[in-house]
Protein backbone atom coordinates (compact mmCIF):
# COMPACT_ATOMS: atom_id res chain seq x y z
CA UNK A 1 0.00 0.00 0.00
CA UNK A 2 1.18 3.64 -1.07
CA UNK A 3 0.65 6.55 1.25
CA UNK A 4 -0.62 9.51 0.04
CA UNK A 5 2.64 11.19 0.88
CA UNK A 6 5.16 8.43 -1.21
CA UNK A 7 5.03 8.44 -4.93
CA UNK A 8 3.69 5.28 -6.46
CA UNK A 9 6.12 2.50 -7.38
CA UNK A 10 7.22 1.77 -10.91
CA UNK A 11 5.54 -1.33 -12.51
CA UNK A 12 8.43 -3.32 -14.41
CA UNK A 13 5.53 -5.85 -14.71
CA UNK A 14 3.38 -3.34 -16.86
CA UNK A 15 6.57 -2.33 -18.94
CA UNK A 16 7.78 -5.44 -19.80
CA UNK A 17 4.35 -7.14 -20.65
CA UNK A 18 3.33 -3.88 -22.87
CA UNK A 19 6.98 -4.11 -24.34
CA UNK A 20 5.87 -7.97 -25.37
CA UNK A 21 3.34 -6.28 -26.78
CA UNK A 22 4.63 -4.23 -29.22
CA UNK A 23 7.62 -6.74 -29.96
CA UNK A 24 5.68 -9.71 -30.52
CA UNK A 25 2.51 -8.07 -31.77
CA UNK A 26 4.79 -6.60 -35.14
CA UNK A 27 6.80 -9.47 -35.32
CA UNK A 28 3.30 -12.13 -35.47
CA UNK A 29 2.25 -9.15 -37.76
CA UNK A 30 5.09 -8.96 -40.31
CA UNK A 31 5.11 -12.79 -40.39
CA UNK A 32 1.58 -12.88 -41.54
CA UNK A 33 1.46 -10.45 -44.49
CA UNK A 34 4.98 -11.95 -45.51
CA UNK A 35 2.78 -15.11 -45.93
CA UNK A 36 -0.23 -13.75 -47.41
CA UNK A 37 1.36 -10.95 -49.63
CA UNK A 38 4.57 -12.42 -50.60
CA UNK A 39 4.25 -12.98 -54.26
CA UNK A 40 3.03 -9.27 -54.59
CA UNK A 41 5.49 -7.71 -53.24
CA UNK A 42 8.94 -7.04 -54.75
CA UNK A 43 11.44 -8.80 -53.29
CA UNK A 44 9.05 -10.88 -50.77
CA UNK A 45 8.36 -7.86 -48.37
CA UNK A 46 5.92 -5.22 -47.60
CA UNK A 47 6.65 -1.67 -48.57
CA UNK A 48 8.38 0.32 -45.87
CA UNK A 49 5.19 2.25 -44.92
CA UNK A 50 3.05 -1.20 -44.49
CA UNK A 51 5.67 -1.89 -42.07
CA UNK A 52 6.45 0.92 -40.79
CA UNK A 53 2.52 1.41 -40.12
CA UNK A 54 2.09 -1.64 -38.48
CA UNK A 55 5.21 -1.36 -35.92
CA UNK A 56 3.66 2.03 -35.26
CA UNK A 57 0.29 0.39 -34.57
CA UNK A 58 1.90 -1.82 -32.05
CA UNK A 59 3.47 0.65 -30.04
CA UNK A 60 0.75 2.58 -29.50
CA UNK A 61 -0.65 -1.12 -28.34
CA UNK A 62 2.59 -1.74 -26.00
CA UNK A 63 1.77 1.52 -24.53
CA UNK A 64 -1.78 1.27 -24.20
CA UNK A 65 -0.98 -2.28 -22.66
CA UNK A 66 1.62 -1.10 -19.97
CA UNK A 67 -0.37 2.04 -19.13
CA UNK A 68 -3.24 0.45 -18.64
CA UNK A 69 -1.36 -2.40 -16.15
CA UNK A 70 0.50 0.22 -14.15
CA UNK A 71 -3.24 1.50 -13.41
CA UNK A 72 -1.03 4.72 -12.31
CA UNK A 73 1.62 7.52 -14.08
CA UNK A 74 0.31 5.89 -17.51
CA UNK A 75 2.06 8.22 -19.17
CA UNK A 76 5.47 7.37 -18.00
CA UNK A 77 4.58 3.35 -18.27
CA UNK A 78 3.52 3.96 -21.55
CA UNK A 79 7.28 6.00 -22.53
CA UNK A 80 8.83 3.66 -20.93
CA UNK A 81 7.41 0.16 -23.12
CA UNK A 82 9.21 1.85 -26.05
CA UNK A 83 12.83 1.51 -24.37
CA UNK A 84 13.23 -2.02 -24.76
CA UNK A 85 11.86 -1.74 -28.28
CA UNK A 86 14.23 0.84 -29.22
CA UNK A 87 17.30 -0.94 -28.04
CA UNK A 88 16.35 -3.94 -29.83
CA UNK A 89 15.66 -2.07 -32.90
CA UNK A 90 19.30 -0.25 -32.99
CA UNK A 91 20.64 -3.39 -32.10
CA UNK A 92 19.57 -5.78 -35.04
CA UNK A 93 19.85 -2.22 -36.75
CA UNK A 94 23.54 -3.48 -38.70
CA UNK A 95 21.97 -6.86 -39.52
CA UNK A 96 19.20 -5.67 -41.91
CA UNK A 97 19.44 -3.71 -44.97
CA UNK A 98 20.07 -0.17 -45.14
CA UNK A 99 16.84 1.75 -44.56
CA UNK A 100 15.55 5.45 -45.62
CA UNK A 101 16.39 7.90 -43.38
CA UNK A 102 12.67 8.81 -43.56
CA UNK A 103 11.96 5.53 -42.72
CA UNK A 104 14.31 5.35 -39.48
CA UNK A 105 12.82 8.36 -38.47
CA UNK A 106 9.18 7.54 -38.47
CA UNK A 107 10.07 3.93 -37.38
CA UNK A 108 11.86 5.91 -34.35
CA UNK A 109 11.10 8.96 -33.84
CA UNK A 110 6.99 8.33 -34.10
CA UNK A 111 7.05 5.39 -31.96
CA UNK A 112 7.02 7.43 -28.85
CA UNK A 113 4.30 9.70 -29.48
CA UNK A 114 1.99 6.23 -30.53
CA UNK A 115 3.31 5.25 -27.54
CA UNK A 116 2.25 8.13 -25.13
CA UNK A 117 -1.27 8.30 -26.83
CA UNK A 118 -1.80 4.82 -25.69
CA UNK A 119 -0.59 6.00 -22.49
CA UNK A 120 -3.40 8.28 -22.44
CA UNK A 121 -5.85 6.66 -23.71
CA UNK A 122 -4.89 3.95 -20.86
CA UNK A 123 -5.25 6.78 -18.33
CA UNK A 124 -8.45 7.44 -19.78
CA UNK A 125 -9.45 4.33 -19.38
CA UNK A 126 -7.96 3.39 -15.88
CA UNK A 127 -9.94 7.05 -14.68
CA UNK A 128 -13.04 6.03 -16.39
CA UNK A 129 -13.54 2.55 -14.59
CA UNK A 130 -12.54 3.91 -10.99
CA UNK A 131 -8.54 2.78 -11.42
Amino acid sequence: MVSSGSMPRFNFKAVVLGALVDVGGSLIAFSVLHALFRHRWSGGHAPLIVQDTVGLGFSFLGGLTGGRLARQRELLHALATVLPCLLLGLAVMGKIPSSPLWQLLLSYVGEFPLALLGGYCARRWNSSVGG
